[in-house]
C-alpha cells in the first residue's frame, strides 16, 4: 500500500512537470510567432510583449506548481517544521514541573472540594489573561 501511494504520488509530479514543458514550448512558439506578426505588421509600434506577459504570469504560476519555489523543496520544509515543533514542545513538557492530580475524598463538601481543585491547578488564577 506504502509503495502505491508513493508511485501515485510520483507519476502525478511527473506528470505535472511534463506538462510545464509542454506549456513552456508552446509559449516560446506563440512568443516568436507574435513577435514576427508584429515586425511584419507594424514594426514602429511594438506590441507583442503585452500578451507575452500576461501568458508569463500564467506560465510563472504553472513553474512554482510544478517544481515548486526555487531552492526549496516543500517536502523537506515540512520536515523541519515538523522537527522545530517537536522540539519546542519537548522543551516546554521538560520545564514544566508535572502535575499530579490528587482524587478528591468523596466524603469532603464542596468548599473542601474547591479548594482541593485550587491546590491541583498548575497555574494561579491571576496569571490568566
Amino acid at each position: 500500500m506504502y509503495d502505491e501511494d508513493l508511485q501515485r504520488i510520483a507519476y502525478k509530479r511527473v506528470r505535472t512537470k511534463k506538462r510545464f514543458r509542454k506549456h513552456l514550448g508552446t509559449y516560446l512558439v506563440m512568443g516568436a510567432f507574435f513577435f514576427i506578426l508584429n515586425m511584419l505588421t507594424d514594426p514602429r509600434d511594438l506590441w507583442f510583449y503585452w500578451p507575452m506577459f500576461g501568458w508569463g504570469l500564467g506560465l510563472a504560476m504553472h513553474y512554482l506548481r510544478a517544481y515548486g519555489f526555487p531552492g526549496s523543496d516543500p517536502d523537506a520544509w515540512e520536515e523541519k517544521e515538523l522537527e522545530k515543533e517537536m522540539e519546542r514542545l519537548e522543551r516546554r513538557r521538560s520545564t514544566r514541573p508535572p502535575v499530579v492530580r490528587k482524587k478528591p475524598d468523596p466524603t469532603l463538601e464542596l468548599r473542601d472540594l474547591e479548594r482541593a481543585y485550587q491546590e491541583q491547578k498548575p497555574y494561579r488564577d491571576d496569571e490568566l489573561v
